[in-house]
Formats: C-alpha cells, sequence, structure tokens
C-alpha cells in the first residue's frame, strides 16, 4: 500500500459479523503506529506508513497455530501467542478503505483509507517469515492458492486513467 501523505491514518481493511461486534479483525495506522486488532487480539508497532513509499503489510492470525503476528516490509514487528483451535466466524463483510463501529452501527468516516493499494490477498494457510518476506520484496506469494485472493490492480482506475498513468508494479523494495 501506499498511503496519501495528506491524511494522519487510516484503515486500509476490516471485516466485521452484524451482531457480533469481537468477530473482527482491523488494520489501522496512525502518522507513527501500525495495529491490527483480530477478535479480542491485539498488535501495535511503531513505525511510519505515510511516506510517499510502497509499504507490505502482513498479518498471521492462526487458530490452529495459536500465532498472532504482525509484518511490515517483510520484517516481523510484533508477536503474540492466541489460543488454539481460535477462530473468526464466517459469514462478515470485509471492507477496504474503512472501518466498522459495531457500536454505532456505522462506519468510522475519520478513519477511512486514503491512498493507493496494489494487491490484497486472504490465505487460508499462514505463512512464515521467510514468505512474508519474500511477498514483501519480490513482490510474489509462494504458498498454493486456498482460500480465496482479491487483486486491486486499478483500485480507483476511471481516477486514474483521467491522469493519464496507469497504476504500477511495485514491490515494497523500490
Amino acid at each position: 500500500m501506499n498511503a496519501d501523505e495528506n491524511y494522519h491514518n487510516g484503515t486500509p481493511f476490516s471485516y466485521y459479523v452484524p451482531g457480533s461486534p469481537e468477530e473482527r479483525i482491523e488494520i489501522f495506522f496512525t502518522d507513527s503506529k501500525l495495529q491490527v486488532k483480530v477478535k479480542t487480539d491485539s498488535l501495535d508497532a511503531r513505525c511510519r506508513l505515510i511516506d510517499g513509499n510502497w509499504h507490505f503489510i502482513g498479518v498471521i492470525w492462526s487458530g490452529d497455530l495459536g500465532l498472532f503476528s504482525l509484518y511490515l516490509d517483510g520484517q516481523e514487528l510484533s508477536r503474540v501467542e492466541i489460543p488454539t483451535n481460535a477462530s473468526l466466524v464466517r459469514g462478515g463483510y470485509m471492507v477496504l478503505g474503512q472501518k466498522y463501529s459495531s457500536k454505532t452501527d456505522r462506519y468510522v468516516i475519520e478513519d477511512s483509507y486514503v491512498g493507493l493499494i496494489h494487491q490484497f490477498h486472504i490465505w487460508l494457510t499462514p505463512g512464515s517469515t521467510s514468505h512474508m518476506w519474500n511477498a514483501a520484496h519480490r513482490c510474489s506469494w509462494p504458498i498454493a492458492f486456498r482460500l480465496f485472493q482479491v487483486y486491486l490492480f486499478f483500485l480507483y482506475h476511471s481516477t486514474l486513467r483521467h491522469l493519464g498513468s496507469f497504476f504500477p508494479h511495485q514491490s515494497a523494495s523500490r
């Protein structure tokens, strides 16, 4: 992702299940911090994402492994153990660019993400530290397709077309 430097925070991705406020995923950042929440588990890391550069954010949350890890540009920033056999309730909504508040039953507009997203993947099989490094530096993912993937090569395509440009394929190391 490449966050717009005119904004000081954003939520590039969230997942929520209506009527189940603890069944959520939120990836949120500010000028100096990256935060990921999955269910009631939370990871925070001090870092700078709003710098005009492309960044790779990777999250592993695996109830099978009892692991919750946060990666930025291929480097693990934070890790905690979680209970094994934990899982998320299915049937929720995945939202790119906004956070949903179950308490107010509305999207949190002031936490909206403004910027570019090149690719977005969700995998059933959790990656390793080397997978995260390869994804960040080689723009590839070595784990076979398991659940689904969403490619956002032309996010805001009509805006980019008016500018006469195409969305570039860049990795976080460029």
